[in-house]
């Protein structure tokens, strides 16, 4: 998919761009698609994603994509293990208008998260992620659940997107004495009191 956008640099220039969104054709549930941003220097960062959740992140009522994925490593770094490539965010703004590029909003998780890597093989994604407005706001914030770096336990994050450009900022982090490699998350009102609760499976 290609995708025309135009866009405002830090000199506050009005700039016009080309995005491109590829997607791999065997149609899996976790199909890769590459993320592309510009700096104001000219240089290029790249990143594959290889899970994504849609919320209203940034404002009520707006239709948002929020991508996890793994750094592309420089031609120099082409033998590093995939589990060990950077991991980070992305936030495309507003998919609807197609007015915002991709924005990479780095790695502000709990650092103990290891979202890649699990009993199947380096590349398996042991990662779920989903919108929760937990505060009743109307804005979304993502909830992120993998294992820790030793498997053995699993790790809950609560992030929220906030600010022009936009920032990923770590809410709350719950840590769960039981492993996730295979977990399910859902999010929902199990007590029926008004509010979200996050649901996660885990154990072996």
């Amino acid at each position: 998919v290609i995708v025309s956008f135009s866009q405002t640099d830090d000199q506050h220039n009005r700039e016009h761009a080309i995005g491109f969104i590829a997607g791999s054709s065997d149609r899996r549930p976790s199909s890769p698609i590459e993320l592309t941003t510009f700096s104001v220097d000219g240089s290029v960062h790249t990143s594959t994603s290889v899970l994504l959740t849609v919320g209203s992140f940034v404002r009520e009522g707006q239709t948002d994509v929020m991508p996890f994925g793994v750094k592309n490593p420089l031609p120099e770094e082409e033998d590093q293990p995939f589990e060990d490539r950077d991991p980070e965010m992305w936030l495309i703004q507003d998919i609807a208008h197609k007015r915002h590029p991709p924005e990479r909003l780095g790695w502000p998780l709990d650092p103990r998260t290891r979202p890649i890597g699990g009993p199947s093989g380096t590349r398996e994604v042991s990662a779920r992620l989903a919108p929760a407005d937990v505060d009743g706001d109307g804005v979304d914030e993502v909830v992120f659940v993998a294992p820790d770096r030793d498997g053995a336990k699993c790790i809950v994050n609560l992030a929220g997107a906030s600010g022009e450009p936009a920032a990923l900022e770590l809410l709350d982090v719950v840590e769960l004495d039981l492993p996730c490699y295979e977990t399910a998350l859902a999010i929902t009102d199990l007590d029926t009191d008004g509010a979200l609760d996050i649901a996660v499976l885990a154990g072996d």
